[in-house]
């Protein structure tokens, strides 16, 4: 969650200084880490946090053919 929070904010930070039009080189950092901590840590601890709680047995499908010989 903090990782989805501080993406959220450096791209907030990088619009900021869009519409100010600030120094165009921060604005140019501020949207590129945003962007890499969304894609890089945000999405990927995402994703190991949903797949620890599945149950991956529901979807395979030799174990259903089993059942059915």
């Amino acid at each position: 969650m903090i990782f989805f929070i501080s993406s959220l904010f450096l791209l907030g930070a990088g619009v900021y200084y869009d519409i100010t039009g600030l120094d165009e080189t921060i604005k140019n950092k501020l949207y590129g880490f945003g962007t890499l901590n969304l894609f890089f840590l945000a999405m990927p601890s995402f994703l190991i946090y949903r797949h620890n709680k599945t149950n991956i047995k529901k979807y395979i499908l030799k174990q259903s053919q089993e059942k059915e010989d």
